[in-house]
């Protein structure tokens, strides 16, 4: 119960805070369901404006955000399962940063062109992007995981 509650009150906070402020920001996390897949299974969450697919391989953690549009857009963000790509942070650190989290609902809501090409600047790879499992919200330790966004293309049909 707690963590539906938790999760509305980011939903709410992100709805009503400033798009400004996340472009300001030098580090972004963005919370997601269903990261932790088996090696090798596909694992797939449609929202209205795009799909999310997790791949899990030997080395790293795939998550395609691909558009439902007629471009087709893909975003591929990669992060590394070894143990030296994990941050390990207090719980007291969402409180801290609530502003900076975001949820697929809110990257949904804006379309993932303008939340990774607009709002994050990929292009310039200043921003730092960390993947928060929605299931560690419940625990008393959150696990990071940094993200490297690592491919964008479109396919016009």
């Amino acid at each position: 119960m707690k963590l539906i509650i938790f999760l509305l009150f980011i939903t709410f906070n992100l709805y009503s805070q400033d798009i400004d402020y996340l472009k300001s920001q030098d580090t972004i996390y963005i919370v997601l369901k269903k990261i932790n897949t088996p090696l090798g299974i596909t694992t797939m969450t449609k929202f209205q404006k795009f799909e999310l697919n997790t791949f899990k391989d030997k080395a790293f953690n795939n998550y395609y955000f691909t558009s439902t549009d007629k471009q087709h857009q893909t975003i591929i963000i990669t992060t590394d399962i070894n143990e030296n790509g994990l941050k390990i942070k207090r719980k007291n650190f969402l409180r801290k940063k609530i502003d900076n989290i975001v949820t697929a609902d809110f990257i949904d809501s804006i379309g993932i062109k303008y939340f990774f090409v607009d709002l994050l600047d990929v292009r310039l790879k200043g921003k730092v992007v960390f993947i928060i499992d929605e299931k560690s919200l419940s625990k008393r330790n959150l696990i990071l995981k940094k993200a490297f966004i690592t491919d964008i293309g479109f396919a016009e049909m």
